[in-house]
């Protein structure tokens, strides 16, 4: 019997036991969390600006309160990199962009754009561009609002209803794909997908080989598509060309800013010499492929 009464305390004290330390385990996750969402963090924020590239946008920052944390503008690549701080329960933050000139069109945009922030991190890539603007236009429309499911939602209804043709789109997203080199290949193959099935089919139709339809019908409309976010691509690379030097190539920084600096002992001429050569080819570019889309666009009458 007194065996009995000891094994039924034990079994009592064990289950007690095992209750209060689960209980402290749910109680200490919650101090967690919220202590993930009082504590300030910083934020590399990053990404590009506008379809057609946009430069001098006003861009501001803002927490999920309406309450804004800095102002920017988009710099001469169409692109910006801020580091915010603040705590993780003010995201998703918000981002817009109005005014600045496209590129392209050397005209303003038609519409301001938006963008978000989903969640806090070391590095996030937020791009401001009109896919990225219906998106954050539709999760506004979705119960809940602008938050993270929402967003993350309203994104893949985006990228599949506007066939955009981007494979990475489908994974990240058009506001947390990183824009670079590497999306050249999917442009081009986004613009061509553009151009809707019945045009091959009429071409077809009308005897037209595959290479004629492509040359003659299918080519000169995805390029409407095409040449807006190329120039960005081109722009983007032209910068980046910069960072060769990393590994030892001997690009204009490493000639110029390097050894002629060196034997000169000329700082503030060498970099001016620099800066200005890579002025000087982005502005070419930017005005080679402006006029390449002015040939192209459609002539309204």
């Amino acid at each position: 019997m007194h065996g009995t009464h000891q094994s039924s305390f034990i079994r009592n004290a064990a289950t007690l036991t095992i209750i209060s330390i689960l209980i402290s385990g749910c109680l200490m996750g919650e101090e967690e969390a919220e202590s993930g969402d009082e504590v300030a963090t910083d934020n590399e924020v990053s990404g590009s600006v506008g379809d057609g590239p946009v430069i001098g946008a006003n861009m501001r920052i803002l927490r999920n309160d309406g309450v804004e944390l800095m102002q920017l503008d988009s710099d001469a690549n169409a692109s910006y990199n801020i580091k915010v701080k603040t705590k993780g329960k003010y995201y998703p933050l918000g981002i817009d962009a109005r005014n600045g000139t496209d590129i392209v069109t050397n005209t303003a945009p038609d519409f301001d754009l938006l963008s978000a922030v989903f969640e806090p991190g070391k590095k996030s890539v937020a791009n401001v561009n009109p896919f990225s603007t219906f998106a954050v236009e539709l999760a506004r429309d979705l119960a809940g609002g602008e938050s993270k499911a929402n967003l993350e939602t309203a994104q893949g209804i985006v990228s599949s209803e506007f066939n955009n043709g981007l494979t990475s789109l489908k994974v990240s997203g058009p506001m947390r794909t990183k824009v670079d080199g590497s999306n050249i290949a999917e442009i081009v193959r986004a613009g061509i997908l553009a151009v809707s099935k019945g045009q091959w089919e009429a071409s077809q139709a009308l005897g037209a080989s595959r290479g004629l339809t492509l040359k003659n019908v299918i080519i000169p409309q995805a390029l409407r598509v095409i040449v807006p976010p190329l120039t960005s691509q081109y722009l983007n690379i032209t910068k980046n060309s910069s960072l060769a030097i990393a590994i030892g190539y001997m690009d204009v920084v490493a000639t110029i800013g390097g050894i002629s600096l060196m034997q000169t002992g000329k700082e503030m001429e060498t970099m001016i010499i620099v800066l200005t050569f890579y002025l000087v080819v982005s502005l070419l570019i930017s005005a080679v492929m402006n006029w390449f889309n002015q040939r192209i666009k459609l002539v309204e009458r």
